[in-house]
Formats: structure tokens, sequence, C-alpha cells
């Protein structure tokens, strides 16, 4: 134990918060290998979860309270005990919170994923329901989709995945075919009369039936097609 009571005293003497949380997390892996199990969680869960380590890094940029915050679980390994659940609130909580800008994109899809390792199919979380988002997201990035123009709807090298970049190119909207062509077919019936449709045809894709009219969906949506 001699390892993590010099852990301990480094966290006591620096000033650097940085440093600070990565000597207690050092600290934690200790007492947890000499199976001081309750000593490593308290870390996590207590000083660790401190305000002034919230935005605590590793040296690859990694938030340690949330990687701690996953290890207890872990060490805990009883989702009926009050300390996981308390634990698993606060891990999901800032897992799921899009506004915070110190959570990179890496780091919360392999928390999301490890979650759902930890939490089965059973479980209809927010964080679960969000997984499939990130996994796309995270397949479009690694697949060099050329990006298209702002303001059009454009194919991408995902199969059946469509994309929509925003004016400012800040953001790039993905989603299906026929999720979209819902959306729009939906809002449709708001201004239409009764018993008139209107259909968002992607292009190669026949309509089953041969429609009244049919017509160019748009400069914004190149080979898309309405069938009303």
């Amino acid at each position: 134990m001699a390892a993590g009571a010099g852990y301990a005293r480094i966290a006591a003497r620096s000033e650097n918060v940085h440093i600070q949380a990565r000597a207690l997390q050092a600290q934690m892996r200790c007492l947890a290998k000499a199976g001081q199990v309750d000593s490593a969680v308290k870390i996590a869960t207590g000083v660790l979860a401190e305000d002034k380590y919230h935005n605590a890094t590793d040296a690859q940029g990694r938030l340690i309270g949330l990687n701690v915050q996953l290890f207890a679980l872990k060490l805990i390994d009883d989702p009926k005990s009050p300390g996981y659940q308390k634990t698993l609130k606060l891990l999901e909580k800032r897992v799921t919170d899009y506004r915070d800008s110190a959570l990179s994109a890496n780091q919360r899809h392999f928390l999301m994923r490890q979650l759902d390792g930890l939490l089965g199919e059973s479980d209809n979380s927010l964080m679960l329901s969000m997984l499939w988002a990130e996994d796309l997201a995270a397949e479009y990035l690694s697949s060099d989709s050329r990006i298209v123009k702002d303001g059009r709807i454009g194919p991408t090298k995902l199969k059946d995945i469509w994309q929509l970049v925003t004016p400012d190119r800040t953001a790039v909207a993905l989603f299906t075919p026929e999720y979209f062509a819902f959306v729009l077919e939906r809002t449709a019936k708001l201004l239409l009369s009764p018993g008139v449709s209107v259909k968002l045809v992607p292009p190669g894709v026949e309509v089953a039936k041969e429609p009244f009219l049919s017509a160019p969906a748009g400069q914004g949506f190149p080979n898309w097609h309405l069938a009303l």
C-alpha cells in the first residue's frame, strides 16, 4: 500500500487540480488492487465528485471524474446497491448533457458504450436511447463521407443514411429517407385538403401506385420527387 499512500501525498501537496485528480485516481486503483473496494469507491464518489474536480482531466484530456465513476460501478458490481444507483445516476446525468463542452465526443461515446454493457437491453434509460445516435455519428465520421452543400439533402457513404448540413456548416443532421419522408408527409397533412396526400420519394425509389402528379422536390432535394 506504499504506492497508494504516495499518491495520496501527491494529491495533498499539489495545487494543480489535474495533478490532484490524477493522483487520487491512481490511489483508487491501488486500493482496488489491494482488495479495499469500499475505500476505492469512496474516493470516486466522495473527493473526486467535488466541484473542483468537475473538469479535471488525465494526460489524454479525458475527464477523470467520469472514468472513476465507471470504475466504481464495476467495483461495486451490485445494481441494487444504493451506492451503485447513486453513482449510475451521476454518470448518466453528465453523459447525456450535451451542453457540457468539457466532455469530448469520444469519451461520451465510450462511456455510453460501457454503460450499455452494464445496464443491458432491459433498461430504457435516456442514455441508451441516445446510444444509437452516437454510434451513427461515429460511423459517419469514420466513413469519410463528403459533406454536401449547405441547405441540400445529400447521400452519405452509409447505407440508407442521408445528410443535411446547416447553413452555417456547424452541424450535420443524419437521417433515413423513410423518417424524413414521414415528417414531411405528416406536416403536409396539416396543410392539404382532406383526402389529399403527398409523398417525398428518394432517388431510385419507385412509388407502388402511379401518382396523380409527380414533380421535382426542389433545389434542396436533388433527384428527390414529390408524389401527389
